[in-house]
C-alpha cells in the first residue's frame, strides 16, 4: 500500500506532465480539424475531440458535441445525427443537467437506426444510474433503479455491446444484485490483464474498490481506489471520483498531509473540468480536510516554536554551562601549574638536600678516615718517641728521626689525592661541566689525569662544595690567600658567560644521581 502511495504522490505532484500530454493530443485534433475537407472527416475528428474532452473539460466537450450534431445534421444521415444527439446526452449527463439529457434523447427515441439503439440505451441506463446516484427523495430514486435495472437487463440480453461495455453492464448488474464476489471474480480476472495505467483499468479498479468495500475489506478497497486514481491521473483525466475517495480515506487514517494533497488536486481538476457537482460534493469534504490540514500547520508550527525555544534555552545553558566550564578549567590548569612549579621547586629542593646529604656524607666519611689515619701516626710517634726517651736517645737524634718519620710534602700530596677522588666521586663530569662554563679556548687548559684535579678546578670543587670564603679554602688547601684569590679571578676572566654568574653556574654542577 505504501508503495503505492508513493507513486500516486509522484503522479499527483507531476500531474501537469499528463495533462500536458492530453492537451498535445487535442491541439493535434483541433490543427486536422481546421484543414479537414468532408463533413465525414469533421464529424470524425469533433467526435474524437468530444471523447477527448468529456473527462478533461465538459464545456468544451459540449461545444464540439454540439459542432458534431451540426455537421451530422448537413449530412442529413440519420444515424450520424443520432449518435451526435447521444454524445451531447452524455455530455449533459456528467455535466449534471440530467432532465436537458433525456430530453434530447425522447426527441430523437421515435426513430433511432438500428446501429444507434445501443449506444442510445447505454447512454440512457448512464443517465438514469446518475439520478440513482445524486438524488435524495426514496421515492425517486427506486423510480430511477427501477429504470435503470431494466435498461441494464435489457443491454445485456438484447443488444450487441462491446466486450468492455459489456463488462462493465455485467459486472454492474451483479454489484447492484448484491453479488459481490461474482462481480470480484470477473473484473479482477480481466483487470490482471490490463496494464494498471489504461483508463478502462481505472475504471475497473475503481469498481473493485466498491466492491472491497461492499465486502467489508477496507484495505484492499484502498489499494484499489489507489490504483485507479494513479490510472486517471496517467491518463490526463479531470472528471474521476477515486481521488476523492482516496483523500477522505487518508483523512480518516490521519494521514492529513496526502489527505490535503489529494484533496487539493482533485477540487483543482473538478475546477478545471467545471464539473460542478463533483466540485460541489468535494467543497465540504475539502473544507473539512482543509480545516484539519491548516489545524495540523498550525500546531506543526506551534511545536517548531516549542521546539525552537527550548532548543534556545538548552543552547544558552549550554553556553552558559560551557563558560562555566572553561572558568573551572583554566581555574585547574592554574592550579595544576602551581601544583607542577611547586613540585618542581619540591624537587630542586629535594635534589639540593640530596646533593648535600651526599656531600656531607662524603665529608664526614673523608674527615673520618683521615682523622683515623693521623690518629694511628700520631699513636706510631708518641710510641717510638717513648721509647726513645726511655732508652735516653739524644735529643737531636729523637728530632731526626722525627723530621724522618713525618714527610709533610708526602702527606700534603696524599691529602690532594684523597680530595680529588672524592671530589670526582662525587661529581664525574666535574671537569668537564667546569670546561663548559669557560670560553673555548680556555678549555682543556686545567684538566690533569681522570683522578686528580688542577689546582684552579680544586678550588672551584671546594665552592661547590659549599666553601666560598678565601681564606678558609686558604687554610684547607694549603694556599696561600694571593694564590686563591688569583685563581678565582682567572677562571672568573675565562667565564663563558657573565663574570659575576660565574660562580653561581659552579654550584649548579650536578652531582653522581643516586636515584
Amino acid at each position: 500500500m505504501e508503495s503505492c502511495l508513493k507513486e500516486l504522490d509522484y503522479l499527483v505532484a507531476n500531474k501537469s506532465l499528463y495533462t500536458e500530454r492530453r492537451a498535445a493530443v487535442i491541439d493535434s485534433l483541433k490543427l486536422r480539424l481546421a484543414y479537414a475537407g468532408t463533413l465525414e472527416e469533421k464529424i470524425a475528428l469533433t467526435n474524437h475531440l468530444d471523447l477527448q474532452y468529456i473527462v478533461y473539460q465538459t464545456d468544451s466537450a459540449l461545444v464540439y458535441a454540439n459542432l458534431m450534431l451540426k455537421y451530422a445534421e448537413e449530412t442529413g444521415n440519420r444515424a450520424r445525427i443520432v449518435e451526435s444527439t447521444v454524445n451531447v446526452a452524455r455530455i449533459l449527463n456528467v455535466m449534471g443537467q440530467y432532465k436537458e439529457a433525456l430530453s434530447i434523447l425522447d426527441a430523437v427515441s421515435d426513430d433511432v437506426p438500428e446501429n444507434e439503439k445501443t449506444a442510445f440505451v447505454y447512454c440512457r441506463l448512464t443517465i438514469y444510474n446518475s439520478l440513482v446516484e445524486y438524488t435524495i427523495d426514496k421515492h425517486s430514486k427506486e423510480k430511477y433503479d427501477s429504470v435503470a435495472t431494466v435498461y441494464r437487463d435489457s443491454l445485456l440480453n438484447y443488444y450487441n455491446l462491446t466486450p468492455m461495455n459489456h463488462l462493465f453492464v455485467q459486472a454492474e448488474a451483479m454489484i447492484h444484485s448484491g453479488r459481490y464476489e461474482e462481480a470480484r471474480l470477473i473484473l479482477e480476472e480481466k483487470y490482471a490483464s490490463m496494464d494498471p495505467m489504461e483508463r478502462d483499468a481505472g475504471i475497473i479498479a475503481y469498481s473493485l474498490g466498491v466492491i472491497y468495500r461492499e465486502l467489508g475489506d477496507e484495505d484492499t478497497a484502498a489499494l484499489y481506489f489507489v490504483r485507479s486514481s494513479m490510472a486517471d491521473i496517467y491518463s490526463g483525466v479531470k472528471q474521476h471520483t477515486s481521488l476523492q475517495i482516496v483523500s477522505e480515506i487518508m483523512y480518516d487514517r490521519y494521514d492529513i498531509d496526502r489527505a490535503y494533497r489529494y484533496a487539493k488536486s482533485a477540487m483543482e481538476d473538478y475546477i478545471y473540468c467545471n464539473a460542478r457537482l463533483r466540485t460541489l460534493e468535494m467543497s465540504d469534504i475539502f473544507v473539512l480536510i482543509d480545516h484539519a490540514y491548516q489545524e495540523k500547520k498550525h500546531q506543526a508550527s506551534t511545536t517548531m516554536m516549542i521546539f525552537l525555544i527550548t532548543l534556545t534555552v538548552f543552547i544558552v545553558i549550554f553556553l552558559c554551562l560551557l563558560a562555566y566550564l572553561r572558568r573551572i578549567n583554566r581555574r585547574l590548569k592554574a592550579v595544576k601549574k602551581r601544583y607542577y612549579d611547586a613540585n618542581v621547586k619540591i624537587k630542586s629542593v629535594s635534589d639540593k638536600l640530596r646533593d648535600a646529604n651526599m656531600i656531607k656524607e662524603e665529608y664526614i666519611s673523608l674527615y673520618m678516615e683521615q682523622s683515623s689515619e693521623y690518629l694511628d701516626k700520631m699513636n706510631h710517634i708518641k710510641n717510638r718517641v717513648n721509647k726513645n726517651i726511655r732508652r735516653s736517645v739524644d735529643p737531636r737524634t729523637l728530632m731526626e728521626e722525627l723530621e724522618k718519620t713525618i714527610d709533610m710534602e708526602a702527606e700534603v700530596k696524599n691529602f690532594y689525592h684523597v680530595f680529588d677522588v672524592t671530589v670526582l666521586h662525587m661529581f664525574p663530569d666535574f671537569p668537564a661541566k667546569m670546561d663548559e662554563l669557560l670560553v673555548p679556548e680556555a678549555r682543556g687548559l686545567y684538566s690533569r689525569t681522570e683522578d686528580s684535579l688542577s689546582p684552579e678546578f680544586r678550588i672551584f670543587a671546594l665552592i661547590r662544595l659549599g666553601i666560598t670564603d678565601s681564606t678558609k679554602i686558604a687554610r684547607f688547601l694549603r694556599y696561600s690567600l694571593s694564590t686563591i684569590y688569583n685563581y678565582r679571578t682567572k677562571l672568573r676572566n675565562k667565564a663563558l658567560g657573565p663574570r659575576e654568574d660565574f660562580e653561581k653556574n659552579v654550584m649548579k654542577i650536578d652531582s653522581l644521581q643516586y636515584f
